[in-house]
């Protein structure tokens, strides 16, 4: 499974990389490649990969995002749709998800499904998740700066499928309808806790970890979480979804212990399983079903299933399995750096948990940090030099004095108000201490904005050399890793020949910076 799952990742991310779209008819190769990988399983790596290729291919032809005619880019037209997910909204402006149907352009009118993302500027009404409007855009391609080592914006929007972006033009919008769903039913719950908590700060961060909603942290609160390498914690991501669930989980398990004639018909194991596979479910739910969450709740079934069946499962044959299915789900996740942070995280967290249970969470923070930095090196990622640290003690903190609190707040809150609001304030109060130590913490924490990996090769010695330091005692050469790691950490130095000058040019959105 190992060995699939390595070729069919790489496949897809070879695909990811082309410049065009390859023609369709490769889709015929898909027998070849699946019969070659089940005649052949000692030779699976190669086969994997081209399903990789392949099925990436068919992703794309089949959810691409529709074309629009090049003649209404540019040009007022009304379209028709839905808000999607919840809008961000700003002091003058709000940004929102739209899924639209039909574009009327003069006297044409086209049919498709598209999704935008539109932004409406000034005398911005109140946009709910949902709602059904008649609005009158102007559209264009969508397109980021094209700074090498800047934020891939465009890729970011096509990992949505969102290949156009507009804003709403003048007057004549018309609300026509409202439908109850899921993002609805966010939203409410985000306005109420902004509401109920008098601090908003505190209320920014709480909206985060209780549905995602992240459009109320302050830049400030952002470069916070960054300085101290906890920016995790303000997404809805495995750690939070696998905290609730364990949580859960043992409490069921102790409760079905202390009724034997229960325990007689199901091991206590068993009953807990689906409990905290639901409670997942629920958390999920309430972050949108966002791809972090996503990968958790596979891993997390993989591992409720394995129980229930009363089958040992390793959890390298896991993980292997949890990425085949993430990727197709979504071959396009692989551009998202949280999809590599998030997998490269658990496979190094599942190398450091053996051995010696003593220092053991602390030597699990360091490997993680090690394992991780070539992503956020690759990604022009913020590194916190004392994120090991900082993380062993706001992990704890989060996950069992807040996270617990806030979401029994949620769950209360238009049930009971009155003991809601005062489990709000309560969590509000720790969170704001908790927020005071990572400020002593990022004040103390040398600054590192890393920079280039440099090359492909101090990349690739890295990771070996990460694989060295996590190798079980008795590997031969471990100590080969720690000279590994030392090209990545080289300031890399580009000293020009004599008579030769470097030429930058930065895309800066209205113009052009030499």
């Amino acid at each position: 499974m190992l060995h699939t799952a390595i070729g069919f990742t790489l496949g897809a991310l070879f695909f990811q990389r082309l410049p065009v779209l390859p023609p369709s008819w490769w889709l015929l190769l898909f027998p070849i490649a699946v019969f070659s990988w089940r005649r052949f399983p000692a030779f699976r790596l190669l086969p994997a990969l081209a399903l990789g290729m392949l099925w990436s291919l068919a992703f794309a032809l089949i959810t691409g995002p529709a074309k629009i005619p090049p003649a209404t880019l540019g040009q007022d037209i009304k379209v028709t749709g839905r808000i999607q997910q919840i809008p961000k909204n700003g002091r003058q402006s709000s940004s929102f998800l739209f899924a639209a149907g039909q574009l009327e352009h003069g006297q044409k009118q086209y049919k498709g499904d598209w999704l935008f993302r539109l932004s409406w500027y000034d005398e911005v009404p109140d946009l709910v998740a949902g709602d059904r409007w008649q609005l009158r855009v102007r559209l264009k391609q969508a397109h980021g700066f094209m700074n090498p080592g800047g934020f891939d914006y465009e890729g970011w929007l096509y990992a949505q499928g969102v290949k156009y972006t507009g804003y709403v033009r003048g007057k004549g919008q018309r609300k026509m309808d409202s439908t109850p769903g899921l993002h609805r039913l966010r939203q409410a719950i985000s306005a109420e806790l902004a509401s109920s908590i008098g601090s908003q700060r505190a209320a920014g961060v709480i909206r985060a970890l209780v549905v995602g909603d992240r459009s109320a942290l302050s830049t400030a609160d952002r470069a916070l979480f960054a300085a101290t390498g906890t920016s995790h914690l303000m997404a809805i991501s495995g750690l939070h979804v696998g905290l609730v669930s364990g949580l859960l989980f043992a409490l069921v398990r102790w409760m079905w212990r202390r009724i034997p004639r229960l325990c007689r018909r199901w091991p206590a194991n068993v009953a807990a399983a689906p409990a905290a596979m639901l409670g997942a479910m629920l958390y999920a739910a309430l972050a949108g079903f966002s791809v972090p969450t996503q990968r958790a709740l596979i891993m997390l079934g993989l591992v409720m299933l394995a129980l229930l069946w009363r089958r040992k499962v390793s959890s390298l044959y896991t993980l292997s399995l949890a990425l085949l299915l993430v990727i197709a789900l979504n071959p396009l996740t692989l551009l998202s750096a949280g999809f590599w942070l998030s997998f490269v995280a658990v496979a190094v967290i599942l190398t450091s948990v053996f051995g010696s249970a003593r220092y053991r969470w602390l030597r699990i923070q360091f490997v993680v940090a090690l394992g991780l930095l070539p992503i956020l090196l690759v990604y022009q990622m913020n590194v916190a030099l004392l994120s090991p640290l900082v993380n062993l003690v706001a992990i704890p903190v989060f996950g069992l004095f807040i996270v617990p609190v806030v979401l029994l707040a949620s769950l209360l809150l238009f049930v009971w108000s009155a003991p809601a609001v005062w489990l709000l304030e309560l969590a509000a109060k720790r969170l704001l201490l908790a927020m005071d130590g990572l400020q002593l913490a990022a004040e103390a924490s040398p600054a590192w904005h890393g920079g280039s990996p440099g090359s492909l090769i101090a990349l690739l010695l890295w990771i070996v050399g990460v694989a060295l330091l996590l190798a079980p005692r008795g590997v031969p050469a471990r100590w080969l890793g720690l000279p590994m790691l030392l090209p990545l950490l080289m300031p890399q130095r580009h000293l020009l020949p004599h008579g030769e000058f470097r030429f930058t040019l930065l895309d800066v959105g209205q113009g052009l910076s030499a």
